[in-house]
């Protein structure tokens, strides 16, 4: 059984600036989730979305992005300093911290609940559905896309949490939807759905991508400006947040991927015939 996941008791203290001069692997990952020396490998506790800030656990998405995070710091490294060794020993604990990461995701999301848990010391969604709670409705939303994006869980464990979302009401034409009962909030919010998009696509999920992003410039996006709201109300829609920049950019930034995933699509002309129908 791999190490459970914990969360220090003050996790939520502000950092101290470095002493020494330079950047250190350690000193990202201190930084990045505000907690002191030492950091115990793998344990990585962290704040996550605003409203939900009192809700400090260790999130995989974050974990997720400062494995990444420190992979590509060692990549600049090896092109731009004469340090090799500083640069290996980067790449090595984010090799070590992901080797933990992906253990105890396993061990979270190995039970028979569909449904995988956004954090360590947090239950998985809840049988109700995705709307059944705040935590769930937010993993859905953003914790599972930006994990999805980050670039470091198996094939396997995408398509869990593909599954997940188509089979949980957690998606409407392809696009993220937050619905919690009792709260009036019915909504699709997109902003954090590119790097879903874009391994989709490395997925070989061509279909899958293209209806997220049609769905995203009809029912996210201004009929006639294609503004783009943080939140839209269900069809017919209406805003229901205020413009927001990374919505806005979904479309621009993930339609790159269309091209390897068309690649993967079937081209004879009755599959398109058949394609074409199906939009």
């Amino acid at each position: 059984m791999p190490p459970r996941l914990s969360q220090p008791a003050n996790a939520r203290q502000s950092p101290r600036p470095a002493e020494t001069p330079g950047i250190t692997s350690r000193d990202l990952t201190r930084l990045s989730f505000r907690i002191p020396q030492p950091l115990p490998p793998g344990r990585c506790p962290g704040l996550t979305n605003a409203d939900e800030i009192a809700a400090a656990d260790v999130y995989f998405h974050n974990a997720a992005w400062t494995v990444r995070g420190l992979r590509d710091f060692a990549a600049m490294l090896r092109l731009t300093s004469s340090s090799p060794r500083q640069a290996d020993a980067m790449a090595q604990q984010a090799e070590s911290l992901c080797r933990v990461l992906l253990e105890t995701i396993d061990w979270c999301w190995a039970g028979p609940s569909p449904w995988p848990g956004a954090a360590a010391n947090q239950p998985p969604c809840p049988d109700e559905g995705i709307t059944a709670s705040r935590g769930a409705g937010y993993a859905n939303y953003r914790y599972w896309p930006e994990l999805m994006g980050s670039g470091v869980l198996p094939a396997k464990r995408m398509r869990q949490l593909l599954r997940a979302r188509l089979t949980s009401g957690g998606q409407f034409a392809g696009a993220s939807r937050i619905r919690f009962h009792g709260e009036g909030r019915d909504v699709i919010d997109n902003w954090p759905i590119v790097g879903w998009f874009r391994h989709l696509a490395s997925m070989g999920l061509g279909d899958e991508l293209q209806i997220g992003l049609l769905g995203h410039i009809l029912y996210h996006q201004a009929q006639d400006h294609l503004a783009a709201y943080e939140s839209v109300t269900m069809p017919p829609g209406r805003r229901f947040s205020d413009y927001c920049l990374p919505c806005q950019l979904v479309v621009a930034r993930s339609i790159q991927s269309l091209a390897p995933a068309r690649s993967h699509l079937h081209t004879t002309p009755s599959e398109d015939k058949r394609g074409q129908g199906r939009s």
